[in-house]
């Protein structure tokens, strides 16, 4: 992915060792400026950092490796929404657990559907059947 290096936010003295694909901030404030500024490297960073924590809160629900993957994507497609809205920016661990936990319990026991889906699919089989021979 490619992004615009005049719109990237570097933190006070980053650490960026020569042709490395990482982005290493100082704090988890400095790696959330600069996701939030478009660095593609932090945002690399961000789950490098963190992917693991992710990964075995998933894998201590006993999701497969499959259905750890579907939550891992799903959190940081959370987080890349919500980083704006972080209310405590300077430490990501505890909102990140807490949203895979939620995630977690999503996947294991998912919502059941709304009247409004019941309704959709039953008209989707209402079509379906219409257009059958008989």
């Amino acid at each position: 992915m490619f992004y615009d290096m005049e719109r990237c936010f570097m933190p006070p003295n980053p650490v960026v060792p020569e042709g490395s694909t990482h982005y290493i901030a100082y704090s988890d404030r400095d790696l959330v400026r600069a996701c939030l500024e478009g660095t593609q490297l932090a945002w690399n960073e961000l789950v490098e950092r963190y992917g693991r924590l992710v990964y075995s809160i998933c894998r201590h629900y006993q999701l497969s490796p499959a259905q750890a993957d579907s939550v891992f994507l799903r959190v940081f497609t959370v987080a890349f929404h919500q980083l704006a809205n972080l209310q405590y920016q300077a430490s990501l661990s505890p909102w990140l657990i807490t949203t895979t936990y939620h995630e977690c319990r999503l996947f294991i026991h998912p919502p059941p559907p709304s009247a409004e889906q019941i309704q959709h699919w039953q008209i989707q089989h209402a079509i379906y059947q219409a257009g059958r021979p008989a």
